[in-house]
């Protein structure tokens, strides 16, 4: 006999309060994330440095003009903080004042990096990370004198081995192209400490209070056979749980000591992998009230779930792969490279992930006059069904708003949907909590047979149908035993 849940007792009033608890947890991420620090800040200069901004070269001027080949930007950056993660140089040049015509050629920067723990002008010796390194990108520029010419990513280090860095850039004369090159903006961007210490924070207490309803649901089970006694709900909510608890990544905070593309990308791997498990349990759960199973009964329609998220999965996991990988293995690169292939992909996975969802939505409306012809299925579906519902809708608002996934970050998204998958699999966790029968008052028999109900607890518990995954699929006891009470 398997435990009774507390989905199919709960007053609906109960659901209301749960939901409503949901729902100001929720308020709270929207305001905290929406007040939260930016995820990068960016620091702008010229090259020129001419009063007033202005891009036409004359002795007022106070910078370089990199179309001499013999003179270089130099600059030292601010000081890094570990929770600044990462630093990344973006190159926008304008074209030289006397030139009208558009503009397409190779250009081929060069870029010198030096690295120290102690301040400009100490007497510590800058260490070399990259002397001339040299790259070809393409200079792309409208028509128009002085018009600004397309920005391309110059420099990404991914890992901060020092404090303060010394920055030295200069163009190569191999290419006719370097004498068009006018005024140059870099544009220093790097993860704001504030970003860093808030999702360390977030990722912490999650994962805190994770652990402890995992211990203490795994604790209220252990009574229970696992093969023969724990329902498919509780089952799959054990595995969702674990897999929060990735998705809340315990190895978040070596992110920010670690070299490499590693614990970067094992975070996108716990990300997608959660996502997957958790579509799949929707579209498994809403099919298995709608086809009304005691017990899951494994068929074909499982199959093509099991592969479609499968495919959706393997795509995301390429996609993190190509992206971390990339910007590992090569910190100087233009982000035109490669970047077609990977908007494809990107594209594939959105309209993929959208299918997904558009199944659901068909199996909820699908199932709603299941259930309104079969009460005792109304307990389930609503405590399941409402916050998935709710839950979809803030995924849909996330893709639309580029807020949901790995790109395109910010506090708001980053906050409201680590709370918004936590507070979701916590509700399932409540609804899946085991329920002592003989402190209900309730012997539950097979369908139509003798049935003992004290208490008003007890009474829902029959009214709503509620069986155990051994008991008799037979309903037509269950439905006068409903008439009666």
């Amino acid at each position: 006999m398997g435990a009774v849940m507390k989905m199919d007792v709960t007053p609906y009033r109960n659901f209301l309060i749960m939901l409503s608890i949901a729902g100001i947890f929720l308020l709270v991420a929207i305001i905290v994330g929406a007040a939260g620090p930016q995820v990068y800040e960016k620091i702008t200069w010229s090259a020129y440095q001419c009063p007033g901004g202005s891009r036409v070269w004359s002795d007022k001027c106070t910078g370089v003009t990199l179309r001499d080949p013999n003179q270089k930007w130099k600059m030292d950056l601010p000081p890094m903080h570990l929770f600044n993660k990462l630093w990344i140089i973006e190159m926008t040049p304008y074209k030289w004042q006397n030139i009208t015509d558009g503009i397409e050629a190779n250009i081929r920067p060069i870029v010198s990096i030096y690295g120290s723990n102690s301040p400009p002008g100490t007497s510590d010796k800058q260490q070399q990370i990259r002397v001339d390194d040299m790259h070809t990108d393409i200079l792309e520029c409208p028509q128009g004198s002085n018009s600004q010419c397309l920005t391309f990513t110059l420099v990404d280090e991914q890992f901060l081995t020092f404090a303060y860095y010394h920055v030295e850039i200069s163009i190569s004369s191999a290419d006719v192209a370097h004498a068009w090159v006018g005024d140059v903006d870099f544009t220093l961007s790097r993860y704001t400490k504030g970003f860093g210490d808030m999702e360390l924070s977030y990722r912490t207490i999650y994962l805190f209070f994770n652990v402890a309803i995992l211990i203490a649901f795994l604790w209220r089970m252990k009574s229970t056979p696992f093969f023969n006694g724990w329902a498919f709900e509780q089952k799959a909510i054990l595995v969702l749980l674990s897999a929060l608890i990735l998705y809340n990544d315990p190895f978040y905070g070596l992110t920010f000591l670690s070299k490499g593309w590693f614990f970067e990308f094992l975070n996108s791997v716990f990300e997608t992998l959660f996502i997957s498990l958790i579509l799949l349990f929707w579209l498994i759960i809403i099919d298995k009230i709608r086809l009304d199973q005691l017990r899951l009964e494994p068929s074909v329609t499982h199959i093509v779930q099991l592969l479609v998220v499968g495919v959706y999965s393997i795509m995301t996991l390429i996609l993190f792969a190509w992206a971390r990988i990339r910007a590992s293995e090569d910190p100087v690169y233009s982000e035109r490279d490669g970047i077609t292939g990977m908007l494809v992909l990107f594209w594939f996975i959105s309209i993929l992930y959208g299918a997904i969802i558009i199944w659901l939505i068909v199996l909820i409306v699908m199932t709603v006059p299941i259930v309104n012809q079969k009460k005792y299925l109304l307990n389930r579906f609503v405590f399941i069904g409402i916050p998935t519902i709710l839950c979809i809708f803030s995924v849909i608002i996330g893709i639309f708003t580029g807020t949901l996934g790995p790109f395109n970050r910010d506090s708001l998204g980053l906050v409201y949907f680590l709370t918004l998958y936590n507070v979701y699999t916590y509700i399932l966790v409540a609804g899946c909590w085991p329920v002592d029968e003989s402190l209900l008052g309730v012997t539950v028999g097979a369908a139509g047979g003798r049935v003992n109900a004290g208490g008003e607890e007890g009474r829902e518990l029959m009214a709503t149908g509620v069986v155990n995954p051994g008991v008799s699929k037979n309903r037509e006891g269950l439905e006068q035993l409903q008439e009666q009470l």
